[in-house]
């Protein structure tokens, strides 16, 4: 019984977000569409609403608009609440650090061998333009334009 209710109270559920989408079609159609004046309904640019806009000033601030913000001030839009405005970007003191995953390392006798990125190394090899420098006791040495690079094996 308990499984009925259920069952029809998630079909209404469902009768009801469908009928919402419907009735919002044309709105969700329009996301990420840039709207213009001509967009906008006939009721909404009707000579009453006209009526209705703010005086446009005559000043100098106002004559440097552009035509797009000219229009929005026309009818009664103000400025964007949600603009974060420009965010500078982070600049890098150096050489942003290369990521490799080194996952196990192999030292017998004379050979080592490490895993990095899933892939068998061994000193002398390249991986992704850095060759591998040394290969120690729980940590692998990388090489690329001079620049040595440790990378420490996980968990120590």
């Amino acid at each position: 019984m308990e499984e009925a209710k259920r069952k029809r109270a998630l079909y209404w559920v469902l009768v009801f977000a469908l009928l919402f989408g419907l009735l919002n079609l044309k709105s969700i159609m329009s996301i990420g569409k840039k709207r213009t004046i001509a967009d906008l309904d006939p009721s909404v640019t009707s000579a009453p609403a006209a009526a209705a806009a703010p005086a446009v000033p005559d000043s100098f601030v106002y004559e440097r608009l552009t035509p797009e913000k000219k229009a929005r001030l026309a009818l009664g839009f103000g400025r964007n609440p949600f603009y974060r405005g420009f965010e500078k970007a982070a600049v890098a003191s150096g050489p942003l650090r290369p990521t490799f995953s080194l996952s196990a390392i192999s030292l017998r006798g004379s050979s080592a061998f490490a895993v990095i990125n899933g892939r068998v190394v061994q000193v002398g090899d390249w991986i992704e333009g850095f060759r591998v420098h040394a290969i120690t006791e729980g940590r692998v040495v990388l090489n690329k334009d001079g620049t040595l690079w440790n990378y420490p094996l996980k968990g120590d």
